[in-house]
Formats: structure tokens, sequence, C-alpha cells
């Protein structure tokens, strides 16, 4: 019994400055995780909006190929469907739907008489770039984001 006294007298907790220190050291791990977490949250809307306008340039592209009569102005606050009128202002079948976050400024048009044009700038409400777009079906120019 008198043993086991003298090891109780001898055990030590830890100090307070050795409890802050880990607690210092577990703050900097986590604020250095949560950065890293936002930043790759960041990079993935960036990658999810370069994909909508390449998707967007394609659709585009294939409209001016079909002869397809749409309106292809759409502005940011103007929901997701692009191409869901014709010029003159009547219901069609959308173009092209954007994924959620996915904003754009487009003005453009596509018609039987190979004039058509887009130009459009794609961005995401929670990512950090803004991609352009560019076509021009009667000087046959295209200007598509890289990868």
């Amino acid at each position: 019994m008198k043993q086991l006294s003298i090891i109780h007298n001898n055990s030590r907790g830890f100090t307070l400055i050795e409890l802050s220190v880990v607690l210092a050291i577990l703050g900097v791990l986590t604020s250095m995780a949560v950065k890293s977490f936002m930043d790759s949250r960041i990079h993935v809307m960036d990658a999810v909006t370069l994909a909508e306008t390449q998707g967007l340039g394609k659709a585009v592209l294939d409209a001016f190929l079909e002869g397809d009569d749409v309106d292809l102005t759409h502005n940011p606050g103007d929901g997701t469907l692009i191409g869901a009128l014709d010029n003159s202002g009547n219901d069609r079948k959308p173009l092209f739907q954007f994924s959620p976050g996915v904003r754009a400024e487009i003005n453009g048009s596509s018609n039987a008489g190979g004039t058509g044009f887009c130009d459009a700038t794609v961005t995401h409400s929670n990512g950090s770039k803004t991609y352009f777009l560019f076509i021009d079906e009667a000087n046959n120019i295209t200007s598509f984001p890289d990868i």
C-alpha cells in the first residue's frame, strides 16, 4: 500500500502552458486546413465555369450549323436556361442550361442567314475567374477559353 501512494504522489498532469501550446498548434493546423478547403472549393467552381463556357460554345456552334432561329441574349439574373426564345420572342426548346451558381451575360443571336454571333462573359457566384466566349459566324471567328 505504501508503494502505491508513492507512485501517486510522484505523478504529474500537464501544465497550463503545455495545454496552451497544444491548443495553439491545433488552432494553426485547423486554420490551414480550412484555408486549403476553401481554396479547393474555389478551384472547383472555376473548373465548373470553364466547362460550362466550353459547353455553351459548342451548343452555340451547333445552333449556327443547324441554322436555328434562337435569341442568345441573356443577363445574369435571367436564370439558367439559354436560348429559350427565338428571335421573334416565341418559346422554343432551350439551347443550353447552366449549372447552379453559374452566371452569364450573353449578347447574340442565331439564324439561317449565316450571320450568327455570340459574345459571352461567364462566371460563378463562388468562383474567382471569369471566362469569355466569342463566336462570329459571318467572319468565321471563334474564341474559346483555354483549358
